[in-house]
């Protein structure tokens, strides 16, 4: 009994933004299955990125890319070109362009509250 208590209380301590985060990767990834061709456009990777980092930070934020990119390999929404450097390597670039919507949205949430301060 004691453990489903704790069970629960771990569900309620995950952020909503980093369900929302999910969420949005897996209706992602719903979609490319029900048009038949991946969804390549980064704007809903990115958009489940800034959601993670918004509350979670540097952290969650990193996590919240290496999750969108992963979903992207599983969708499908990577090319596999031998010039590329293959799947690893445009995982890796698509991680990397996501860590900048981090380093984004964690700047740009510490310059609002350096804003919020100084009034």
């Amino acid at each position: 009994m004691g453990s489903e208590s704790s069970d629960a209380a771990g569900l309620n301590r995950l952020p909503w933004h980093f369900l929302a985060g999910v969420g949005v990767l897996l209706l992602t990834m719903a979609a490319g299955e029900a048009m038949g061709e991946p969804v390549r456009n980064i704007i809903p990777y990115a958009l489940a990125t800034g959601l993670t980092a918004w509350r979670n930070g540097w952290t969650g934020g990193l996590i919240g890319a290496a999750l969108a990119s992963v979903a992207a390999v599983a969708g499908g929404a990577l090319t596999h070109r031998p010039e590329a450097g293959g799947l690893i390597a445009e995982g890796l670039v698509n991680y990397i362009e996501l860590s900048a919507v981090v380093f984004g949205v964690v700047h740009g949430r510490k310059l609002r509250g350096r804003r919020r301060a100084s009034r």
